[in-house]
């Protein structure tokens, strides 16, 4: 599973190439100088020169740069994968297996991932927003629990 940060990074190249934008345009649509690294430098997974740690898009940043190019919210945050699912493109999953624990990008083996991808957007929404909250509340069970 990946991480926020490099379903982001993932995703604004995506959109970089989506949109045939260099780093200097995206940054100039964002009211920043032409000259700004930022973009790239998230792209790139660049070390910040003061902490030494990758740089990484924060909530703020993802939000400005889903407005400015006509993103959905929270676009920035979803890994592309899912899109390919809810797309129908099924090529890179792999199929559970029925007499043990199997492995795909979609994660239920009683719920086909048409059903989700069938769903209007505002319900698509809802169910995110719902096992967002069930995945927490089972996190929580589990800290408790160890």
């Amino acid at each position: 599973m990946r991480v926020i940060g490099e379903i982001r990074r993932l995703r604004l190249l995506q959109l970089k190439a989506e949109l045939q934008l260099s780093f200097a345009d995206m940054s100039e649509k964002l009211g920043r100088d032409r000259r700004d690294a930022t973009l790239s430098q998230v792209a790139s997974g660049q070390a910040n020169t003061r902490s030494g740690k990758p740089r990484l898009m924060g909530d703020d940043q993802a939000r400005a740069i889903e407005a400015a190019f006509g993103k959905e919210g929270g676009w920035l945050d979803r890994d592309p994968d899912f899109d390919k699912l809810l797309a129908g493109d099924t090529t890179e999953l792999v199929a559970h297996e029925t007499d043990g624990p199997g492995y795909s990008l979609w994660p239920f083996k009683r719920l086909p991932a048409s059903r989700v991808q069938n769903l209007q957007e505002p319900a698509r929404v809802a169910l995110e927003d719902m096992m967002l909250a069930a995945v927490e509340m089972a996190e929580r069970l589990s800290q408790r629990a160890a």
